[in-house]
């Protein structure tokens, strides 16, 4: 968990870890004296901040070579993503076949690009249109991609903020030419933004691709566990996610990601 997210929070690995606090947190300590992860109280009254270091990295085994930066400006998303990602393990958005975070979608296609551009291996971004900066051609990253057991592919949007317009129907219409996504699932926190990526699928005529979920207030950030915990499983009897789902189902070709 620790190598796949950009941050976490340290209620996010008791939860991951099914133990107590005080014994999570002693075994976070004894990472950090092994130089496996690194602790940081960056927000007073907060839970500290949890990033693995590569040592850590080449101790779990990742592909991964490069330890994740904190981005302050991108703080609140990341820990939410951190929570998505326990999700969609637990099966929120289906039962995962394979589950990829943005940081190892992106970590796998520069791989790819600096290999050659043209190698027909699956890369897991969706096009976009044009070329980036070294001449790869431009892509969108989800926040998460889950492969589910019943063959659809979920990509996982938390929109915490609105991009401008362009942007937004640039990623609409890249989702609607990208057959290998089933369901692109947006949560975002108030009704204003959820009409804005409504109104933005309709433009792309993909209303039945996008699903959007309305998240409750202190359901998804920085939040402590007992508020956050609904998000990890289904079956919690008032769960963060109120769940507004696809108009009609989407089925795309089936492909097999290539890790």
């Amino acid at each position: 968990m620790l190598a796949e997210q950009r941050v976490t929070v340290t209620p996010q690995a008791a939860h991951w870890l099914n133990e107590p606090a005080a014994a999570s947190a002693a075994r976070l300590e004894r990472l950090q004296a092994a130089r496996m992860l690194k602790l940081d109280q960056i927000f007073h009254a907060a839970p500290a901040a949890v990033t693995i270091t590569r040592r850590g990295l080449a101790a779990a085994g990742s592909t991964l070579r490069t330890p994740p930066q904190i981005d302050l400006r991108q703080y609140r998303h990341d820990v939410g993503v951190a929570w998505l990602w326990q999700a969609a393990h637990a099966g929120y958005f289906g039962t995962p076949k394979a589950l990829v975070s943005e940081r190892v979608m992106r970590s796998h296609d520069w791989r790819l690009d600096r290999r050659a551009a043209n190698e027909p291996i699956e890369r897991f971004g969706v096009g976009i249109g044009g070329v980036a900066p070294g001449g790869a051609p431009r892509r969108h990253y989800p926040d998460l991609l889950v492969d589910t057991q019943d063959g659809r592919r979920v990509a996982v949007e938390l929109e915490l903020t609105a991009k401008s317009r362009p942007r937004t129907d640039e990623v609409m219409l890249a989702y609607a030419s990208d057959g290998r996504v089933a369901e692109a699932a947006y949560l975002v926190p108030d009704a204003r933004l959820a009409r804005f990526i409504r109104d933005a699928a309709d433009r792309a005529g993909i209303p039945e691709l996008i699903s959007v979920t309305r998240l409750e207030p202190g359901g998804i950030d920085g939040a402590p566990a007992t508020t956050t915990r609904g998000i990890a499983s289904r079956t919690a009897s008032r769960p963060p996610l109120t769940r507004e789902p696809p108009q009609q189902p989407h089925q795309p070709p089936q492909q097999q990601v290539t890790r």
